[in-house]
């Protein structure tokens, strides 16, 4: 019963820490539910007063539709209810070991695809440079912005053997990069264990 009253008080595109035991399972369960099968889920809820007796509350601070979005899961160790939240599509909300883009996602500014627009949105936000460093390409293709067959050497990217000035105003070098952008993101994770390393679940 603590499960199921806690469910709705989480919001869709939030996070979510649980520990071991009957109470994070109650609590997970009942995501679950009100994940996959909305309708009975709702039905409950409303038989139990609880979406009537803390209506406000739920509004402000929570939901009780599914999750589109998806939760983004903290925990000391990956216990099995974070798996099942995983595996029933609920773990799903990818979060970025970078302050910067992560606040560009968190504002909307960007999303996850990527568009040849990346370059000027990372420009404007001061995450890379317009002459690219040695440190903005490593990001670039770390976050899968770019990729290759590229090289960054002395100031200049070098693609099959062609070399190009590591300059974003240059009309060449921004034709070239387009023609090698990636689809979406890399390297975001919708876990992390607190105490250990990263636990990439996607």
């Amino acid at each position: 019963m603590i499960g199921l009253n806690v469910s709705p008080l989480i919001r869709d595109n939030g996070s979510l820490q649980i520990g071991i035991g009957s109470l994070g399972n109650g609590i997970a369960s009942s995501l679950i539910m009100r994940h996959k099968d909305n309708k009975a889920y709702t039905q409950v809820l409303s038989a139990l007063n609880i979406s009537g007796g803390y209506a406000d509350l739920i509004e402000k601070i929570g939901g009780t539709g599914t999750f589109k979005k998806g939760l983004y899961g903290a925990t000391e160790m990956l216990v099995d209810v974070f798996i099942e939240l995983y595996k029933n599509g609920i773990l799903k909300r990818k979060v970025y070991d970078h302050a910067g883009v992560q606040k560009l996602l968190n504002e909307k500014i960007m999303g996850e695809t990527i568009t040849p627009q990346i370059f000027d949105i990372f420009m404007d936000h001061h995450i890379i440079h317009e002459r690219l460093t040695k440190a903005d390409f490593r990001l670039l293709m770390k976050y899968g912005v770019i990729k290759g067959p590229l090289e960054y050497m002395d100031g200049c990217l070098i693609c099959k053997g062609i070399s190009f000035p590591a300059d974003l105003r240059e009309e060449q070098t921004r034709e070239m990069l387009t023609l090698h952008l990636g689809d979406r993101l890399q390297e975001g994770v919708v876990c992390h264990p607190l105490c250990q390393d990263r636990c990439r679940l996607n």
